[in-house]
């Protein structure tokens, strides 16, 4: 018999996520046996209400985990261990001491550790009871392991009872294995799969005119119900059952969403796959939906919405959303039909239950009706091409599109100066004929990207690659993640720490930089430990707001360039309701006291044609201002920018207004004429379903590529910001610029095509019988090098709007 031992021991360093390692041991590590080390990949469960009850203790040489409980109740933690399927016999052995153990209110006097196999319930473990002692005890147990079991959950703790346990040295060994036969293997696969049920669709019903539509793909097997009536009862969690009239669906879900809700998920509908999908399907859902805002308190300037997408429910890095999460689809009064999907076939099997239709609906004060929601599969060999299609295209896409010629006058005009070159020799007389070549280094416009903490760090070769593609291909960064408020007070990679590191790298590389971001007011965008202070202290979290303003732009002084000081205004507003509108005038003041040199910016996701943010003023100021820029002005809020985020790009407003003029350059017009600020374009990103289709891949350079001329070809545009460029480190991986392996994406080589070459200068002339000579240049750092009769000189110049650019070069 082969004997394994299992390490989980010292539950403590379990609950802190600590690799521990054991000396001649074969030890378990997410499902199979390595050598090595043990990280349990799910550590310790703690719920949240527990967490000042369940600490790491040190005595002397020994390490343990304690368990205190104070009042008679249930204090329980909880992990869970991953099983083979070959072992049949676990011993387990645990030292433990259990002191002031106190009976509860149903009499109880009870502390015990509790074995469970989550797959098979009616297979119970014997519990152990551990008793009250001065000493540690040792308890030991042999427990059988049914066939098919894939975990083993240990429950820790007291039950209606308090007192203090404390735990450690905690070992499992394999003490019996089983040989599976092909029979039990089989049994095994089915257990763990399941088998799809056979499906009879009456012939009228919806699900079967699904069927005949969708028959050029394939076989199409409804993996929630079988009839849509049925389907449809599996829709959980919010809404009203209703019956609708007069369209090809009959059952629907009505919602009322009352608004206000920290996170869109909170209102949702959800369902899970009752049959099993295999490695090889492919995901369809189809739904009608139709909704109507409410009047809102502050107006984002977008109506009814539902955010669906489908989830895995298997834990593990590679099981995450099957579709995109941020995919919000608009609604109007009017039924219409929407499509969830993943085009590639499903890389994993997924047992039922294992996959998860959420449809969140929290995003503010609506009514939404949803119906006719078809989830079905597509197995290997379906004909994908007739999956349905998105129309990815947009107006103004053509070569010869109206807008281009004049995008191209504009930059030409607002983004090119001229540099003016004399060459003269050591007697300072005019050299003819000298071939001059001007090499620019640097552009004085922005073109950045967000940078990701744990991977800009990283000392491999991801690392490596990260870095220097960073410094090839930007010349502007700022942290993704790092500098938000929650975040940054981490200690891992987004500590200050590295973010500094990660600033003054940029600094000595001359990377322009940008703070993302000092207040996003929102209780939800607030520390944990002070989100408490909301209601039982607001003037202390008032204070502390002002303090983290004023510590952050301190911290980082002389290391950034640009900060923005709000973001998204429109759906964080928790602050300025607490303390009223003239707050964020507070912030602004105090950040410009804190480096009076910094930039300021004032970000919101979008503005539309009146030069309005989606995040308005309350009713009673909005006439007087417009919005909060208006107001921020009007009180002397010391904004230096305006910022527009770019998810997904502006090519959807490309169509020219009544004037002729393309509605992006119309919106940033309308920005400057009222609040003459300068703008700038941050969270520049293009989703796309499937990183791996010609179609979209295409698109998605397009959008790119268009999205960056519209923002270059403006005067008062300072700069652009990608949101990520690495599929490896990027929160929407469809959008990166590089794939996981650094083979770069067309949409990487728009970029590179765009900025690196057609926006490069890089030319060569001859002067003339004056020794003179000048280049059309864009503004920027650039290298002019002359070179005549085996003689060379090289100077640097910076070429900056309004300002002269002339150059003597001496040949000595």
């Amino acid at each position: 018999m082969t004997y394994h031992r299992l390490l989980i021991a010292c539950i403590a360093l379990l609950m802190l996520g600590t690799s521990l390692h054991a000396d001649n041991a074969n030890v378990f590590k997410q499902g199979q046996f390595t050598a090595g080390q043990f990280k349990n990949p799910r550590g310790w469960g703690v719920p949240q209400w527990l967490h000042k009850q369940v600490n790491v203790i040190t005595e002397g040489d020994q390490t343990f985990l304690r368990i205190t409980r104070a009042k008679q109740g249930h204090s329980i933690i909880g992990s869970t261990l991953p099983l083979a399927p070959t072992w049949s016999k676990l011993k387990f052995s645990v030292w433990v001491r259990v002191k002031d153990l106190k009976k509860g209110d149903a009499g109880w006097k009870m502390s015990r550790i509790e074995p469970v196999f989550p797959s098979h319930p009616k297979a119970r473990p014997p519990v152990i009871h551990c008793h009250p002692s001065d000493d540690w005890q040792q308890y030991t147990a042999e427990w059988d392991v049914p066939l098919g079991a894939t975990s083993l959950k240990f429950m820790v703790g007291f039950w209606e009872s308090s007192g203090t346990f404390d735990l450690k040295d905690m070992t499992i060994t394999v003490s019996a294995e089983r040989e599976l036969t092909a029979e039990q293997k089989a049994t095994l696969e089915k257990m763990r799969l399941g088998e799809r049920e056979p499906q009879t669709i009456p012939a009228n019903d919806y699900f079967a005119s699904l069927k005949k539509e969708f028959t050029k793909i394939g076989p199409a097997y409804f993996v929630v119900g079988g009839t849509e009536a049925e389907a449809m009862k599996q829709l959980r969690n919010s809404g009203e059952a209703i019956t609708v009239e007069g369209q090809p669906f009959k059952h629907a879900r009505k919602v009322h969403v009352p608004g206000g809700h920290r996170h869109p998920a909170h209102v949702n509908l959800a369902q899970r796959n009752r049959e099993p999908i295999y490695k090889g399907d492919t995901v369809l859902v189809t739904f009608w939906a139709k909704g109507r805002k409410k009047p809102q308190k502050v107006d984002d300037g977008q109506g009814a919405m539902v955010q669906p997408f489908i989830k895995s429910l298997i834990d593990g890095p590679k099981h995450r959303q099957l579709t995109f999460y941020h995919d919000r689809k608009a609604l109007t009064e009017q039924w219409q039909r929407y499509f969830i999907l993943t085009r590639t076939p499903s890389k994993w099997d997924f047992p039922p239950g294992k996959l998860e239709l959420l449809m969140m609906l929290g995003h503010k004060a609506q009514d939404v009706q949803i119906g006719g929601v078809a989830w079905m599969i597509f197995p290997k060999g379906s004909n994908l091409a007739h999956l349905p299609k998105k129309n990815w295209s947009y107006l103004g896409r053509a070569a010869d599109a109206p807008w281009r010629t004049e995008a191209a006058q504009r930059i030409e005009k607002y983004r090119k100066g001229d540099l003016r070159v004399q060459v003269v020799d050591a007697n300072q007389q005019s050299v003819p004929n000298a071939k001059v070549h001007v090499a620019m280094q640097r552009h004085a416009f922005l073109f950045g990207t967000a940078t990701a903490n744990p991977v800009w760090v990283d000392q491999g070769e991801n690392g490596k690659k990260y870095r220097e593609t960073i410094l090839k291909y930007f010349n502007g960064v700022g942290p993704e993640n790092s500098l938000k408020w929650v975040q940054h007070r981490q200690t891992n990679a987004f500590s200050q720490a590295n973010t500094k590191q990660l600033l003054e790298w940029a600094r000595k590389h001359g990377l322009q930089t940008r703070g993302h971001v000092l207040v996003w007011p929102s209780i939800y965008h607030t520390p944990h430990e002070y989100k408490k202070l909301a209601k039982t202290d607001p003037v202390k979290l008032q204070q502390i707001v002002r303090d983290h303003v004023t510590n952050y732009v301190t911290t980082f002084h002389g290391l950034i360039d640009d900060w923005d000081v709000t973001n998204e205004t429109g759906g964080n507003r928790d602050f300025m309701d607490m303390y009223g509108p003239m707050e964020m005038v507070e912030w602004y003041r105090l950040a410009r006291a804190a480096d009076p040199n910094v930039k300021l910016t004032f970000l919101e996701p979008r503005w539309n044609v009146r030069a309005d943010h989606g995040g308005g003023l309350p009713a009673e100021l909005r006439e007087k201002h417009g919005g909060w820029v208006g107001y921020l002005l009007a009180n002397n809020a010391p904004i230096d920018r305006l910022g527009t985020q770019g998810h997904s790009g502006f090519v959807d407003r490309l169509k020219p207004n009544k004037h002729g003029k393309v509605e992006p350059w119309a919106i940033w017009d309308a920005m400057v004429a009222r609040h003459d600020k300068d703008i700038v374009v941050t969270e520049l990103d293009v989703r796309i379903d499937d990183a791996w289709d010609p179609d979209q891949l295409a698109y998605q350079a397009d959008v790119l590529r268009d999205s960056v001329i519209l923002a270059f070809a403006h005067p008062r545009m300072t700069g652009v910001q990608l949101w990520g460029f690495w599929e490896g480190r990027h929160w929407a991986p469809t959008a990166a610029l590089w794939r996981r392996d650094w083979t770069i994406k067309p949409i990487g080589q728009a970029w590179i095509d765009l900025v690196y070459k057609r926006w490069w200068t890089d030319e060569t002339v001859t002067t003339n019988a004056q020794g003179q000579t000048t280049v059309r240049a864009f503004f920027g750092e650039h290298e002019v090098t002359v070179h005549t009769n085996g003689k060379k000189q090289t100077q640097r110049v910076n070429l900056v709007p309004g300002q002269d650019a002339s150059i003597v070069l001496r040949l000595d």
